[in-house]
């Protein structure tokens, strides 16, 4: 089903897009299913082109007994794409620089990252520069799970920053953004407050019955 699924949205997808999956396979006995790579290799063999791999952690997973396994707190985003050609945006996720005495150590051995300064006792010291205040984000995402009320009792919920994230991304302002496996519609409410076009499919009618007034709501 995920692969005829997948087709039409190879075949529909602009030369320009980006197709997002966000997966984390079950435990089965004592194995960990390796659904979610397998993923990887069946879209490249149906055309698609992977671009890369985010790894999203969650500082504070739900608690509970695993036996001999630790709390599952990360998930996997899987970038794909049709054409080389795919759209890139890090200037809109820029997040605040973190300089630490280690890094400006390292600097120092740096030349060009010296720079002359001329105080007003007319005597000249060097400074080294950190770099820019906001940078671009790494690979490693940090989104907390979703914890706000689940009235439908959707058992896969992700939080709305990581859709946000994704669309900031990849997407411009009145740009189309589709999911096709829309659940509750967490990515119809990013796109919404992103002021993004949105399409969102959904087969199960009581996850979709709350859609309207969460767009209402934008959260």
């Amino acid at each position: 089903m995920f692969l005829a699924v997948s087709a039409e949205v190879l075949r529909t997808l602009k030369p320009h897009g980006s197709f997002v999956i966000n997966y984390r396979s079950k435990r089965h006995g004592d194995e960990r299913g390796t659904l979610q790579y397998e993923l990887v290799f069946w879209l490249r063999e149906q055309g698609f082109l992977f671009c890369e791999d985010y790894v999203c952690g969650k500082p504070s997973p739900p608690p509970g007994r695993f036996n001999r396994f630790l709390k599952d707190a990360v998930e996997y985003c899987f970038q794909f794409a049709k054409t080389p050609r795919w759209q890139f945006y890090p200037e809109n996720c820029l997040t605040p620089a973190r300089w630490d005495a280690k890094d400006r150590e390292r600097r120092k051995k740096l030349a060009h990252n010296y720079v002359r300064v001329n105080e007003p006792s007319g005597q000249g010291r060097k400074r080294v520069q950190a770099g820019p205040d906001m940078v671009r984000p790494s690979t490693l995402l940090h989104f907390e799970p979703e914890f706000s009320p689940n009235p439908t009792l959707h058992p896969a919920r992700f939080p709305l920053p990581l859709p946000t994230f994704f669309i900031k991304l990849m997407t411009q302002p009145g740009q189309l953004v589709f999911d096709p496996f829309a659940g509750t519609g967490t990515t119809g409410v990013a796109a919404e407050n992103l002021a993004r076009h949105w399409l969102v499919t959904e087969l199960d009618g009581n996850y979709a019955a709350v859609m309207p007034d969460r767009i209402r709501a934008g959260r």
